[in-house]
């Protein structure tokens, strides 16, 4: 088995080679939204996580976080997408990876949508997020 700084390497390599063909999948036009779009909702959920990894997270091992981040992310899109089968340690699941994405992407825009409305009680964050009270109830 190699060391613990080498399989974070390695995974390392691969969520970017994961990322790499996802982003290839998408492909230079979308019909439903902009580059610019898709490139600020990605922007949104990384830092999202990067909040989640840093503030919630933090004690558990970067290679095995995957699962706490994410629902950490949005509890309700984690257990629709992961719930059933949460991730093992290390793996990188594209397919589900885009369908949680998916569902961040809507929660994200109804919470906004209801703040517009006046549903919510405060104003999304510039990182994405609402407050807990409004992003508890998407």
């Amino acid at each position: 088995a190699p060391p613990m700084a080498g399989r974070a390497a390695l995974r390392l390599v691969a969520v970017l080679a994961a990322f790499i063909a996802l982003l290839s999948e998408l492909g230079p036009v979308s019909a439903r939204r902009s580059v610019t779009a898709r490139k600020r909702a990605m922007l949104g959920i990384q830092s999202r996580r990067r909040n989640c990894r840093s503030q919630v997270c933090g004690s558990i091992p970067v290679h095995e976080d995957d699962n706490c981040v994410n629902e950490c992310v949005s509890p309700r899109c984690y257990q629709e997408v992961y719930g059933a089968e949460p991730l093992e340690p290390g793996e990188v699941d594209l397919v589900r990876w885009q369908q949680f994405s998916s569902c961040y992407s809507l929660e994200k825009r109804d919470l906004q949508r209801q703040y517009r409305q006046g549903g919510a009680e405060s104003a999304p964050r510039a990182d994405g997020s609402a407050d807990e009270e409004a992003d508890s109830e998407p």
